[in-house]
């Protein structure tokens, strides 16, 4: 089941990619998140793609509903050390939040994390401080991309789910 899941997420995260929405869907953008909705179905989605300083993609942030609570996918380059340890980094003070690795396809590495109202309340208030992405890659070198969590409350908020 759990499977099942996690291909129905990379479907989604794969179309959530797409370069303009069509004409049922509407978005919306909040500091460095953005909002997509399907009408009049209603059903959203938060987006967020991290690019290098040559502006190719790194990661893509999703979030989409779950069945309890709401998941937050990451896609990753396929260079990624399937035994490493991956996550959510904040500062020396904060515990990080650790990702688990779903599975490897041609376009990505594929990770995911539950969104608790706990962990979405700690998202939302990290605003502008500095965060990153985690892992190591298949030449055991550990790779931290800078993420943003700047607009996320209320991205959040926009997506019609309880916060």
């Amino acid at each position: 089941m759990k499977r099942l899941a996690a291909l129905a997420g990379v479907a989604w995260l794969l179309a959530a990619a797409a370069p303009e929405p069509a004409p049922d869907r509407t978005s919306a953008v909040f500091g460095d998140w953005e909002t997509r909705c399907a009408n009049p179905a209603h059903m959203c989605e938060l987006i967020q793609g991290v690019v290098d300083k040559e502006h190719r993609p790194i990661l893509t942030l999703a979030v989409k509903p779950g069945p309890s609570d709401p998941v937050l996918l990451v896609q990753m380059p396929v260079n990624v050390l399937i035994a490493g340890e991956m996550g959510f980094g904040f500062d020396k003070d904060s515990l990080p939040v650790p990702v688990k690795l779903q599975f490897c396809v041609a376009s990505g590495c594929f990770a995911s994390v539950e969104l608790p109202v706990a962990l979405r309340a700690r998202l939302s208030e990290w605003g502008d401080k500095p965060a990153s992405f985690n892992f190591v890659s298949a030449t055991q070198t550990r790779v931290t991309v800078p993420v943003s969590w700047r607009g996320f409350g209320q991205a959040f908020a926009a997506m019609g789910r309880p916060g």
